[in-house]
């Protein structure tokens, strides 16, 4: 299913499994990228460690000190490891990109170079990821004004054809996808952990189903939360967009506010800032933000108001800084990014060869059934056919308590359709279930 490079690259960066104390841990991005480039110069490529290892060995030296022959080592050791996780994570509709596939965002290399993720996890509908878009960020806990000026922003984005890019967390960041997605708009959601966990939640699935959203996570499908993945996750929801927007802000702590200090210092897009009296966003106006209201009716504005609204903004800070008449034909984001062209070693990258991408919901050696092509329901009978290995029967009301993050609905309905399919028995009148002799 995968190339030989496809595989080294995911035995060098990713875990598969949470992390053990006494097994070697994965290349970070910028260990990958710096022995990538070295293997690049050197007319390797990741593959290569199959078969030319001690040659390969017999030359690198780490400036680091950090990528050795012993860690890699291990880390190639890890092929059964892969192959089970890799299988489990299909099932369940999760697909990977390496840097090698035409579907991997152009956004990314364009704007981070070699320190772009090697591999990026993902469900949902992956070519939402060349569509950028506006960035709305913000912190967790917000109140009701904040509340109704990101629903605002979200619904608006919809209705003007501007797809949503955000982080998934509670707060803002969900607020603006939810609110573009019930409008029938398109998101992304670029999350730090719990991806497997994200694509079976009531609040997406839906969604998903229509494809009007893709979730992915440049950590392996399973990993927990961390503080670290949260803060190394946000360069990458500036990096896919075309322009930015805070919506709530801290100042000098939090996620949102180190992420919107980077933007500006990096210069990738446009930050906007909903004028605010919250410190965080009146500094981050002062540090070089713009603001952006919402109209007093937005129903009554102009239909494309917020489209005019964040082209006033940018267009006026390029007109400032240029001296130059602003075009009146300006398109939406035609100006927004303000990144370097790509690299010429990232236009044709021989880091990695070609190769198609992985099959993207379920094995094609899998059974589909007629009532329809939905790899969460083979993953949800999967797991409960594991649950009743060491249990008698499972009822509707023990399902709901486990999977606290599925509609209850949803498990429902599911239950219903192992049993038509003969892949479970009720017993009696009841919604208790067993294993279908």
């Amino acid at each position: 299913m995968h190339t030989e490079n496809t595989q080294a690259v995911l035995l060098l960066s990713c875990y598969f499994s949470k992390p053990r104390k006494d097994e070697a841990k994965p290349l970070t991005v910028a260990e990958y990228a710096r022995f990538a480039e070295w293997l690049r110069g050197n007319q390797f490529m990741p593959s290569s460690l199959f078969s030319d290892f001690d040659t390969i060995f017999g030359k690198w030296k780490d400036p680091k000190k950090t990528v050795t022959a012993g860690r890699v080592k291990e880390l190639l050791g890890r092929g059964m490891a892969m192959s089970l996780a890799l299988d489990k994570w299909q099932k369940a509709g999760i697909w990977l990109l390496t840097r090698s596939d035409r579907e991997y965002p152009s956004r990314l290399k364009k704007r981070l170079g070699i320190t772009s993720p090697p591999v990026i996890f993902g469900v949902g509908n992956k070519s939402i990821l060349e569509t950028g878009g506006l960035a709305v960020v913000g912190s967790r806990g917000i109140g009701e004004e904040d509340t109704e000026y990101t629903q605002t922003i979200g619904s608006q984005a919809a209705k003007e054809g501007i797809n949503i890019v955000s982080g998934g967390a509670r707060g803002v960041d969900e607020t603006a996808m939810l609110s573009a997605l019930n409008a029938e708009g398109t998101a992304i959601g670029i999350l730090p952990d719990s991806l497997l966990k994200a694509a079976l939640a009531g609040k997406w699935r839906r969604h998903l189903q229509s494809n009007n959203l893709v979730l992915i996570s440049t950590y392996y499908p399973e990993a927990g939360f961390s503080t670290g993945n949260a803060m190394g996750r946000n360069k990458y929801i500036y990096c896919l967009s075309d322009c930015s927007l805070v919506v709530r802000s801290d100042k000098d702590k939090g996620g949102t506010w180190s992420g919107a200090k980077e933007n500006l210092g990096k210069e990738w897009v446009s930050l906007l800032v909903k004028p605010s009296e919250v410190d965080g966003n009146i500094a981050l106006l002062q540090m070089g933000g713009k603001p952006l209201e919402t109209p007093v009716n937005a129903q009554s504005s102009s239909a494309n108001w917020l489209t005019d609204g964040i082209n006033g903004q940018v267009e006026a800070t390029v007109s400032a800084e240029s001296k130059e008449p602003v075009p009146d034909n300006s398109d939406l984001f035609s100006r927004l990014s303000v990144a370097e062209p790509v690299p010429e070693y990232l236009q044709n990258d021989s880091v990695m060869e070609s190769a198609p991408s992985i099959v993207e919901n379920i094995r094609a050696d899998t059974v589909v059934p007629e009532s329809g092509n939905d790899p969460f329901f083979h993953l949800f009978t999967e797991k409960l056919q594991e649950l009743l290995r060491n249990k008698a029967d499972v009822s509707l009301s023990d399902l709901k308590e486990r999977m606290t993050d599925v509609n209850a609905k949803q498990i429902s309905d599911w239950l219903d359709r192992a049993e038509n399919e003969k892949l479970l028995e009720r017993k009696g009148r009841s919604r208790t279930y067993q294993l279908a002799c």
